[in-house]
C-alpha cells in the first residue's frame, strides 16, 4: 500500500486495487498482526477519518465490486486526503485485501469496502478505518463476512491493521458503546439476525461479541450516536419482518460501562424503513434518530430524550427518502439532514438538505441534482445511494458527499458539495470519479462512511 503522487496517475490501476434484550453472546475470531503499542491515557481520540492527525478529515470512498488482480469483485478502498483547500486526489491511497498489511487475500467476490466506518479504534490520536467484506468465506462458510480496521498514523493510514472473522460486513456503524475514548464498531451480515461489535482496543486479536435485537427478521440498517445524553454513545437498529404485519421496526440499545446494553425507549414501527442516521439537530445535547422511508415516503425524525426516542413529538421530512445522513452543513452547531430521492418517474434523482434548529426540522431546504453536480441525468448513475456529511477543509462546515455507483458503466463517482453558512452551496460541486484511483468499468466506486 502506497501513496499516490497525481503525476502517477496513470500507473495506478485496478489491480491496486451490537447484552440486547435477548442478548446471545459469542466470539468471533481475529487474524492477528503485527502488536499495537497501547496509546498513552492522555493522548485525545483523533476526529473521526482524519487518518493522519492533521486536523482534517479525510475522504475514504469504497469501490467494492472492483478487480484486484484477477479476482473479479475482489474490493477495494480509496483514499483521499484532506486539507485547508478541500480534498484532493493529488494525495490518493487504494488499499485492497493485497496491500501489504492488510490480513487476507484478494478475492473473487469480497466485496471488500462494501460498508466502512471511521473512528480511533486504538485511541492513539490518529483516525482509523474499519472496512466491512461481506462476501469473504470464513473456511466453509460461504459469505460469513469479515470486518478490517486499518490504523492511522502521522503518514495516513498504515500498514497495520487487523481483521476480526465471520461478522458479516454488510451493515456498519461506529461509536464509543463504553466511554472509555476507544471507538467500538457494531456490524451485521446482509440478511443477519445478529449484530457483532469489535469494542476498540490495543491488542493485536480484537475480539467481537454478538447480540442478537429481535427474535424473527433481519437487520437492515445501524447507527450510533448520544440519544440519552449521558456520554455513552448508543445503538439504534432497524430490522425487517419481525412481526405478523411485516412491519420494519427501530429501537435503541443503551451504551454503558459495560457496552452495549439493553433497549431503552419505545420500538417504532413504521412499514418499509430504509436507512438511519443519528444526529444532535436541536442542540439539547441529545441526538435525534432519522430514520429512512422507500422511495418517496419521506423520512421521520425522532427526538432524543433520557428515556429513548421521544415517539410522541416525531416529525416529517418529505423532500427525501433514502439513504439519509446527519451532519451540520452551517456551522450553527444544530446537525442537519440530507436524503436521497429517486423519483419513480422523476426527470432526475436528487439529494436534498434540510437544517436544523432549536425546534428540529426546520423549513430551509436545498438539493443537488445530477445536472448540478455535472452530469447526465439517468437512473442508472445511482445518484445518492450513498451519502455523507463530513467536514473536509476545516472550516466548521460539513460538505456533502454524494455517492454516484452506477456513473459510467458502474465505475463509479462521488460529488463533493461545499457547506455555507446558509446551506450546501448552489455552485462549486467537485465531482470525483472512479479513474482517479485506477478502477475501471464495474467497480461501483461509491460507498461513504457511516
Amino acid at each position: 500500500m502506497k501513496l499516490v503522487s497525481s503525476g502517477t496517475a496513470a500507473a495506478v490501476t485496478a489491480a491496486l486495487t451490537v447484552g440486547l434484550a435477548s442478548a446471545a453472546v459469542a466470539a468471533a475470531p481475529a487474524r492477528p498482526v503485527t502488536p499495537q503499542v497501547a496509546a498513552p491515557a492522555a493522548v485525545k481520540a483523533a476526529k473521526p477519518g482524519d487518518f493522519n492527525g492533521d486536523g482534517y478529515r479525510d475522504l475514504a470512498v469504497g469501490a467494492p465490486d472492483a478487480k484486484v488482480g484477477k479476482a473479479a469483485k475482489a474490493g477495494a478502498v480509496a483514499v483521499a486526503y484532506g486539507s485547508k483547500k478541500g480534498v484532493s486526489t493529488a494525495r490518493r491511497q487504494v488499499i485492497s485485501q493485497n496491500s501489504a498489511g492488510i490480513p487476507g487475500t484478494a478475492e473473487k467476490g469480497d466485496h471488500f469496502g462494501a460498508q466502512l466506518a471511521v473512528g480511533d479504534f486504538n485511541r492513539d490520536g490518529y483516525s482509523d478505518l474499519a472496512i466491512g467484506a461481506p462476501g469473504e468465506d470464513i473456511g466453509k462458510k460461504k459469505d460469513a463476512g469479515s470486518l478490517t480496521v486499518v490504523f492511522g498514523s502521522k503518514k495516513g493510514l498504515s500498514t497495520k491493521a487487523v481483521s476480526v472473522d465471520a461478522v458479516g460486513g454488510a451493515k456498519l456503524t461506529a461509536g464509543d458503546f463504553d466511554k472509555d475514548g476507544r471507538t467500538d464498531f457494531a456490524t451485521a451480515a446482509g440478511y443477519g439476525t445478529k449484530i457483532w461489535v469489535v469494542r476498540g482496543t490495543t491488542s493485536a486479536k480484537p475480539r467481537a461479541v454478538g447480540i442478537s435485537p429481535g427474535k424473527d427478521g433481519h437487520v437492515d440498517s445501524l447507527a450510533a450516536g448520544d440519544v440519552t445524553g449521558d456520554g455513552y454513545a448508543d445503538l439504534a437498529v432497524s430490522w425487517w419482518w419481525d412481526d405478523p404485519a411485516d412491519q420494519g421496526t427501530t429501537s435503541v440499545f443503551a451504551g454503558s460501562a459495560k457496552g452495549l446494553g439493553k433497549k431503552v425507549g419505545p420500538t417504532i414501527e413504521l412499514g418499509d424503513t430504509y436507512g438511519l442516521a443519528v444526529g444532535d439537530l436541536n442542540k439539547d445535547g441529545r441526538a435525534d434518530v432519522v430514520i429512512g422511508g422507500y422511495e418517496g415516503d419521506g423520512y421521520k425524525v425522532y427526538p432524543g430524550s433520557k428515556n429513548g426516542m421521544d415517539q410522541a413529538h416525531g416529525t416529517f421530512g418529505s423532500e427525501g427518502s433514502d439513504p439519509v445522513a446527519a451532519g451540520d452543513v452551517n456551522g450553527d452547531g444544530y446537525a442537519d439532514v440530507a436524503s436521497g430521492l429517486s423519483p419513480e418517474d422523476g426527470p432526475e434523482d436528487l439529494v436534498a438538505t434540510r437544517l436544523g434548529s432549536a425546534s428540529g426540522l426546520s423549513s430551509n431546504i436545498r438539493t443537488l441534482t445530477e445536472t448540478n453536480a455535472g452530469i447526465t441525468p439517468n437512473q442508472n448513475n445511482w445518484f445518492g445511494t450513498s451519502l455523507a456529511l463530513t467536514d473536509l477543509n476545516g472550516d466548521g462546515r460539513a460538505e456533502l458527499v454524494t455517492g454516484i455507483p452506477g456513473l459510467g458503466d458502474f465505475a463509479g463517482a462521488v460529488a463533493v458539495t461545499p457547506g455555507t453558512t446558509s446551506g450546501i452551496a448552489t455552485t462549486g460541486t467537485k465531482l470525483i470519479k472512479a479513474s482517479a484511483f485506477g478502477f475501471g468499468a464495474g467497480a461501483r466506486f461509491g460507498t461513504l462512511p457511516r
